[in-house]
């Protein structure tokens, strides 16, 4: 009876042991609604568009989540309308994986257990593919986990002089796009990330100020002028209207 009663704690141990090793990351995905807003630079001007996670698809045995765009932009970029996004994760190891209909190759583009000698490959965002950075930075912020690169992308470097980072719960902070060589997207960078119509990450460069959409057209200079922020875009529920630092109203869509 002892021996047995022996067993049984043991094996109660090794469970609580092996769970805490395990610990998962957040997840990129929220459980109702995710949405990143991405901004870019291109000849036609600037845009922000809004990839949303729609729906669940397996792909070679594996669970992907499908990404479109909100099709409220592709007006202005129609070369958007017919290309699909496709994202996993791993969350016990803090990794995500991205490929689109336009680049079919898909690549690692966070990487959360990187330790500060280890460096990670990144295609597709400094005019060259295949590149290795060093990992120079390990910190916490707002309770995620962030992994920072040695890498200014070439059109941040002198503006917002931000390195590339792989932030837990929300991606990297140039959004998700940056692998697909094929994309009809230049320049991307994250503005703004949603989890279950709440806004999950705000960017902190000078030049977007914290905003989640940037024109070319008079609407950015209203934006910054007035500091009137309208989250989250896209929304199925709610809009909340945020004018100069104080929350004004929430307006409910039926």
């Amino acid at each position: 009876m002892k021996a047995h009663f022996f067993k049984i704690v043991i094996g109660f141990l090794f469970f609580i042991g092996s769970n805490s090793v395990n610990a998962q990351y957040q997840s990129i995905f929220g459980s109702t609604q995710t949405s990143w807003n991405i901004y870019s630079s291109e000849l036609a001007g600037e845009f922000t568009d809004s990839l949303v996670v729609c729906c669940d698809t397996l792909i070679n045995s594996k669970s992907y989540k499908k990404i479109e765009y909100y099709k409220f932009y592709t007006t202005n970029n129609p070369l958007l309308q017919s290309v699909i996004g496709f994202l996993r994760e791993d969350t016990i190891l803090g990794k995500a994986w991205y490929f689109t209909s336009a680049d079919t190759n898909e690549r690692l583009i966070m990487d959360l257990s990187l330790t500060l000698v280890d460096s990670f490959q990144i295609f597709n965002m400094n005019s060259g593919g295949g590149i290795f950075y060093q990992v120079d930075s390990i910190y916490t912020k707002n309770g995620k986990k962030n992994i920072r690169l040695n890498i200014i992308p070439n059109y941040l470097n002198g503006l917002s002089n931000e390195k590339f980072t792989m932030i837990e719960g929300v991606g990297p902070n140039i959004s998700i796009l940056f692998s697909d060589n094929n994309w009809p997207i230049f320049n991307p960078y994250l503005l703004c990330s949603y989890k279950n119509n709440n806004i999950e990450y705000q960017n902190t460069s000078p030049i977007h100020n914290g905003q989640c959409s940037s024109f070319s057209t008079g609407i950015e200079n209203i934006y910054s002028n007035n500091k009137i922020k309208i989250y989250p875009n896209p929304s199925i529920s709610e809009l909340t209207i945020e004018y100069k630092n104080e929350i004004s109203k929430t307006i409910t869509i039926e």
